[in-house]
């Protein structure tokens, strides 16, 4: 019956523990030490801070899988290791579901469609979305479609101009407001070429200019210390382009 008392008391206020000595618990529940004692080791822990350890674990690991996490500052200085994974975790959860949630797919399978039909495909991408990008790159490399960056030395206009009607042009940016890219996207449009885009921006200047517009949600803000969410988001879409094409009629 005693033993039950600590048992009851640990599952209805596990928070309380952390901030606890063997004595308090034992002051709280009418009990012993060596009765808290017992409970712990029938637990499978060699003592009372053995179990207060993996007590605080499992809270934590709690938290983090129901909280939302800040894609703009997803951990911060001084969190503890478990803490850091646990937000991470959260995030790559997060940041796929809501991408899933916006996915437009008769949209995203056009653009499969229009990679797989074009006699060159050329991606537009700078920064981390290029470096996302290229794994994108390899993947098709499987799938016999040489990828081309037309941002690959910094000269996207003089090679928007080599591109042909049967060519396909997809741009990667995340905050789609590069001024260079509005002005090869335009060039691409008066010439016909196909054209997708990938954005987290519903706003750029590049919706209007691109045949197909893919959308991400964008919750990272201005001072974010890492591009996580955007990556991840930018990803995921990549991967299941890859994923369509082989199913492209």
């Amino acid at each position: 019956e005693t033993e039950k008392s600590v048992a009851d008391y640990i599952y209805e206020s596990p928070q309380n523990i952390l901030d606890m000595s063997i004595q308090s618990l034992a002051q709280i529940t009418y009990t012993s030490t060596p009765t808290i004692l017992r409970v712990c080791r029938k637990l499978g822990y060699d003592g009372f801070k053995a179990f207060k350890k993996a007590l605080l674990l499992e809270i934590e690991n709690e938290n983090h899988l129901h909280a939302h996490v800040d894609a703009s500052h997803p951990f911060y200085k001084h969190e503890t290791p478990n803490r850091i994974i646990g937000s991470l975790s959260s995030l790559y959860k997060e940041s796929v579901e809501s991408t899933t949630a916006l996915l437009n797919l008769p949209d995203l399978s056009k653009i499969a469609h229009d990679i797989f039909s074009a006699n060159r495909f050329f991606i537009y991408a700078i920064g981390d979305s290029k470096i996302t990008s290229q794994l994108l790159a390899n993947k098709l490399l499987k799938l016999n479609i040489y990828a081309l960056f037309a941002t690959g030395n910094y000269q996207e206009m003089q090679e928007t101009y080599n591109l042909r009607r049967d060519d396909y042009a997809s741009f990667v940016t995340y905050k789609g407001i590069n001024q260079s890219f509005k002005s090869c996207a335009s060039v691409l449009k008066r010439h016909h070429i196909k054209t997708g885009l990938i954005t987290g921006n519903a706003e750029s200047p590049l919706v209007s200019l691109c045949t197909t517009t893919i959308r991400l949600p964008n919750p990272e803000g201005i001072n974010n210390i890492a591009t996580f969410h955007s990556q991840i988001s930018i990803g995921f879409v990549l991967n299941a382009l890859y994923a369509l094409i082989p199913s492209v009629d």
